[in-house]
């Protein structure tokens, strides 16, 4: 699999939502490569445009446990990064 393509993990997310996810993601590793600055912008637009309560982790390895609203998870890889969101309460 080359490095730009996506490979779907495990979502239960709209496609609407994660499409604008995707976007979002791509726009922001053109702008920085600090993982952390990635990850709070996602949230923070997430938070903005589907309320508040929204989780990021962006990493090249990471585990994780999470319980997510119904229809909010998103786990994937894209390129070299897996990329997880969900919302909680």
């Amino acid at each position: 699999m080359g490095e730009n393509q996506e490979n779907m993990e495990g979502n239960d997310m709209p496609k609407d939502m994660r499409d604008s996810l995707t976007t979002i993601f791509k726009e922001s590793i053109q702008e920085t490569d600090d993982l952390n600055e990635i990850a709070q912008k996602i949230k923070q637009s997430f938070d903005n445009k589907y309320f508040e309560g929204w989780n990021c982790i962006v990493g090249r390895q990471f585990g994780s446990s999470v319980t997510a609203i119904e229809k909010t998870h998103f786990f994937e890889r894209i390129g070299p990064l897996y990329i997880e969101v969900w919302q909680c309460k």
